[in-house]
C-alpha cells in the first residue's frame, strides 16, 4: 500500500523568493491593483499570516519585489558584460540582449512586470532612471551620452512591452530582425548618428 506523498516544505528564502514571483506574475496578468495580500498569500498557496510573516505589509512585499527585481536584472546584465570583449556599446548591448533573452527567465520576467507597473510605481521610478543613466554611463565616450545608444536602450524597453502583448507571436523573424538591428548599432553607434546630424546641416 502506497503512502500518501507530504508536499515539500519550503525554506523561508525559498519561500519568500516564491512569493515574490507571485507578485511578478499577479502584475503581468492582472496588473498592479490586482497586488492585494490575499490575492498574493491566495496565488502563492500560503496562509496570509505566513504572507505577513515574510512581508508585514503590502508596501513591505512592493519595496522588496522592486528591490530584488531591479537587482537580479542588473546582476544579469553585469554577467553579459563581463563574457562581452566588444567594449563598444556593451552596456548598452548587455541591456538588449538581457530583454530580448527567448528564455523565460526569472529576473527578466520580473523586470517586465516591473516596466509594466512602472506608471503606478514611485519607487521603480526612481531605480529606473538610475538604471538608465548608469548604462549611458558605462557607454559614453567622455561626457557624452550616445543618442544612438540611448535610442536602442528604449527601444528595448518597448520590445519587452511588445514581447508581453505578444506583437511578436506571429512574427517571430520580425522580432529577430528588429534585435539583430539594435545589436548591430551597438557595434557602431556614431556612423548612424553623424549621417543624421549632417542630413540636417
Amino acid at each position: 500500500m502506497k503512502t500518501k506523498a507530504t508536499p515539500r516544505k519550503r525554506q523561508p528564502e525559498e519561500t519568500r523568493r516564491h512569493l515574490l514571483d507571485v507578485v511578478g506574475d499577479l502584475i503581468l496578468e492582472k496588473g498592479l491593483a490586482a497586488v492585494t495580500l490575499d490575492a498574493v498569500a491566495d496565488a502563492a498557496g500560503v496562509s496570509k499570516g505566513g504572507l505577513l510573516h515574510h512581508f508585514p505589509s503590502k508596501k513591505s512585499l512592493l519595496e522588496e519585489f522592486v528591490e530584488d527585481g531591479t537587482n537580479s536584472f542588473q546582476e544579469s546584465i553585469q554577467n553579459i558584460i563581463a563574457s562581452d570583449p566588444v567594449e563598444t556599446g556593451r552596456s548598452t548591448r548587455a541591456e538588449l540582449r538581457s530583454i530580448a533573452n527567448t528564455k523565460d527567465t526569472r529576473c527578466t520576467r520580473m523586470w517586465i512586470a516591473l516596466l509594466a507597473s512602472s506608471h503606478e510605481n514611485g519607487d521603480f521610478h526612481k531605480r529606473l532612471r538610475e538604471h538608465f543613466f548608469r548604462i549611458m554611463s558605462d557607454d559614453a565616450q567622455g561626457d557624452d551620452v550616445n543618442v544612438m545608444l540611448a535610442i536602442v536602450y528604449l527601444a528595448a524597453d518597448g520590445l519587452a512591452v511588445a514581447n508581453l502583448a505578444g506583437a511578436f507571436q506571429d512574427a517571430p523573424e520580425l522580432r529577430e530582425k528588429i534585435v539583430s538591428t539594435l545589436e548591430a548599432i551597438t557595434r557602431n553607434p556614431c556612423w548612424k548618428q553623424d549621417s543624421l546630424i549632417s542630413s540636417e546641416e
